[in-house]
């Protein structure tokens, strides 16, 4: 006899994360962005609000990117089909979010297929990106900018990744991003 466990529906969450595991690099980028995330959100007022969705957002939001050919995460120079691929995953990351997960808050779907939009229609898909999308956007170009990445040489520091945010995330997001990096600066001054 099958027990009633057995027959349960598996947490989507946990099917993503070991989906994610596969990726070179995707599952620690994906952390990194969370911890940045919730940080912004206890800096800036008003956040709290939607907090479980950027955190999920911000967990997922390169989710998508579990559908590219295993090269592709360390390749480099890309070609135009490399690119378009590229360009894609934030679609394809909320399309494998509704199959895997039908009844997943739709701010998190928002999240993940807006994450590479910036105003003005620049970034991918060209369209204008909504506020909570901004908001995980800046935290992931952080962990980006100073993180590793097998395909460029050396990372930048907190301030050449902030300068290049507060060109087009809201000031106060790009001021709390500031806050955290000025106190993480001071902790590990103290050694």
């Amino acid at each position: 006899m099958i027990g009633t466990n057995a027959l349960r529906q598996p947490d989507p969450l946990i099917i993503l994360t070991g989906v994610m595991q596969n990726a070179p690099g995707l599952l620690q980028h994906s952390r990194d962005t969370v911890s940045i995330t919730q940080r912004v959100v206890d800096e800036v007022p008003g956040l709290g609000e939607i907090k479980k969705a950027l955190i999920l957002g911000a967990y997922l939001h390169d989710i998508g990117k579990v559908t590219w050919p295993a090269e592709l995460h360390t390749k480099f120079p890309l070609s135009k089909y490399d690119r378009k691929v590229i360009e894609d995953h934030p679609r394809a990351g909320a399309n494998l979010l509704r199959g895997i997960w039908p009844d997943v808050d739709p701010l998190v779907l928002e999240i993940v297929a807006l994450h590479h939009t910036r105003p003005g229609r620049r970034g991918y898909p060209p369209v204008e990106p909504t506020y909570p999308a901004l908001v995980v956007a800046a935290c992931e170009v952080f962990s980006a900018m100073t993180s590793f990445r097998p395909y460029r040489a050396g990372t930048a520091t907190a301030a050449e990744a902030i300068a290049c945010i507060e060109k087009w995330a809201p000031a106060e997001i790009a001021g709390a991003l500031k806050i955290i990096a000025t106190h993480e600066a001071l902790q590990n001054s103290k050694g």
